[in-house]
């Protein structure tokens, strides 16, 4: 074969490559036009109350809360939108969803009726709970309810959302709402606020920057969602979660701020900064605390969305943080040097997103023991179809052993963790549940172009 059709072949191969590429990345965008919310009322969700029901300072605790999935009008700065929510009762609606506030050890009842005119699911993205109510499996019809039960044992941040293929549809109209299982200790703090980072368009996971969307705090774009409040000496705690249906997030603060928790769990050595990069699904916790000897209007950023602090001087001294710091336990010095139970190859290519070159349903299941600590290897390469990965995986939180063979020493403990490209990434992870558990992309277009495998626990 000649030079010149060699390359021209080579050519249209590249071309056939990175128009089924651009077509898969599109596909649940599409798919999202084609399916947007169709309100059958005329109610329409104001976002401009007085009342702030992400500020759960002083929220009681409600183990047997009904959730309605609707489709309603909704009042997002100077737009009326068709979008999706999840309201408490069926004249009251919330922007980012109605906020569940659960205590540790006490059973919960939760009911959810479907009246959003199509099918759908509800996850509970984070918490261990049994397999049956993880609901990912689920199919919710148009009119019908379902009774989830389950006790939540970990405290933390926690949120819930469709998982109802294309599931980018669903979550990026705005079927997500945050959990919170609360402690002892976070009566504790003078402001306890929920920030739910979203956005009002979808990209098909090719943006990958809070900055390229319109960008979302609590449901509302720019700087109409609703201002905090904190005094001298008060110390505020802060909850952020990256409900975005694809899109990373990066949140920038005028002042130092502690990170506490990421993804539900407490670290065992909080750190200062200035900035958060949450990947979609993930969630961190921040403390802050103000000293300035003068009033002072603050502007937390996340892209070309943003809130106000409003901070009242005074002379009191700060008080003593509540947060506990966690042990610190790491099983990598057992696991570091062990061939991985499992190897799991992330890439993009003409059949989709894949895992090992399959996509779901067509991923093989991977069988674990309960209790069994295996260790998970995961590549992901630094060709022209590669992109971080946020893999999350639902029934258990995992640990980073190391990253292209070095040790991490990380004792954080994930749910959702970013396998960047050109990398190999090392996990440990365990189960204490019984059942078929599903690990995917939280890029929910890749996702739902088949970056799905599950662990079949026994």
């Amino acid at each position: 074969m000649k030079r010149s059709t060699k390359i021209a072949l080579t050519g249209i191969l590249v071309a056939i490559g990175l128009l089924v590429f651009f077509y898969s990345s599109i596909k649940p965008w599409l798919t999202i036009r084609q399916s947007q919310p169709n309100p059958t009322s005329s109610k329409i969700v104001q976002t401009s109350s007085n009342e702030d029901p992400y500020n759960i300072t002083n929220t009681k605790f409600d183990e047997n809360p009904t959730v309605f999935v609707e489709a309603v009008n909704m009042q997002i700065g100077s737009h009326n939108l068709a979008r999706f929510t999840y309201s408490n009762a069926a004249d009251t609606a919330y922007s980012a969803g109605q906020p569940i506030i659960l205590q540790a050890g006490k059973p919960a009842t939760i009911r959810v009726k479907n009246s959003s005119g199509m099918k759908t699911n509800i996850h509970w993205h984070g918490l261990t709970i049994p397999n049956d109510m993880d609901g990912a499996f689920d199919e919710l019809a148009n009119g019908s309810t379902k009774v989830y039960s389950f006790t939540p044992t970990e405290t933390g941040t926690y949120w819930y959302h469709s998982h109802y293929r294309p599931v980018e549809t669903q979550v990026g109209n705005g079927m997500f709402g945050p959990l919170i299982v609360k402690s002892e200790a976070d009566s504790r703090y003078d402001l306890d606020e929920i920030l739910i980072l979203s956005d009002l368009t979808s990209a098909g996971g090719m943006m990958g920057s809070s900055n390229d969307a319109s960008d979302m705090i609590n449901g509302q774009t720019g700087e109409n969602s609703q201002s905090l409040q904190l005094s001298g000496g008060q110390i505020a705690q802060l909850r952020f979660i990256n409900a975005s249906a694809d899109n990373t997030k990066n949140v920038n603060f005028p002042f130092s701020v502690r990170v506490t928790h990421q993804d539900g769990y407490a670290l065992a050595k909080p750190y200062t900064t200035k900035n958060l990069t949450l990947y979609p699904g993930q969630r961190m916790d921040v403390e802050v605390v103000l000293a300035d000897t003068e009033n002072q209007s603050y502007t937390i950023q996340d892209g070309n969305a943003s809130i106000r602090l409003n901070y009242q001087a005074n002379t009191k001294a700060a008080k003593k943080s509540p947060f506990v710091p966690a042990k610190g336990e790491n099983p990598a010095p057992a696991l570091l040097g062990k061939v991985p139970d499992f190897t799991i190859a992330l890439a993009g290519g003409m059949s989709g997103w894949t895992m090992n070159g399959k996509t779901f349903p067509d991923t093989a299941a991977m069988p674990v023991k309960i209790g069994q600590t295996v260790k998970v290897r995961f590549t992901n390469g630094s060709g022209m179809m590669s992109i971080d990965h946020p893999i999350h995986i639902h029934g258990a939180h995992f640990q980073i052993l190391a990253i292209n063979g070095v040790s991490t020493n990380d004792n954080t403990w994930y749910d959702t963790y970013p396998i960047k490209t050109g990398t190999t990434t090392d996990i440990a992870i365990a189960f204490s549940e019984t059942g078929t558990w599903v690990i995917h992309c939280h890029i929910l277009n890749h996702e739902d172009n088949g970056m799905m495998a599950a662990f079949k626990v026994s």
